[in-house]
């Protein structure tokens, strides 16, 4: 399986909603998604590090899963508050899996840079 995502950079304290499509690799169909046990998103200052994650959200605690019917089959949202990026500024990395029924797991989204940038205006 492999997924898209809208995109990679933030800016410290924003708000912003990712939307990831999941699709298989071997054709390129959607994958439905209502029998995914979990998906996680993680943000890590290395990868491979067993440090905490600095971000780490699953579904009901900022990943939102969409109806797995018509255009939005394979589909996803991760759910950045303001609280998530407002202490973090620089390079880090991230990954997306998917866990469906009887445990199998996915990495949609391999480990990738995730960056945060500073702002001028903090209202």
């Amino acid at each position: 399986m492999a997924a898209t995502v809208q995109a990679k950079t933030v800016y410290s304290g924003e708000s912003r909603t990712f939307r990831v499509t999941v699709r298989l690799e071997s054709d390129a169909s959607l994958v439905d998604l209502t029998t995914a046990t979990a998906i996680e998103f993680q943000v890590k200052t290395v990868i491979g590090g067993a440090d905490p994650a600095l971000i780490a959200l699953a579904i009901g605690t900022g990943i939102t899963v969409l109806p797995q019917v018509g255009l939005t089959l394979g589909q996803f949202d991760i759910n950045l508050l303001p609280s998530h990026t407002s202490a973090l500024s620089g390079a880090y990395y991230y990954d997306v899996v998917v866990v469906l029924t009887g445990g199998k797991r996915y990495y949609v989204v391999p480990p990738s840079r995730f960056n945060v940038s500073l702002v001028v205006n903090q209202v």
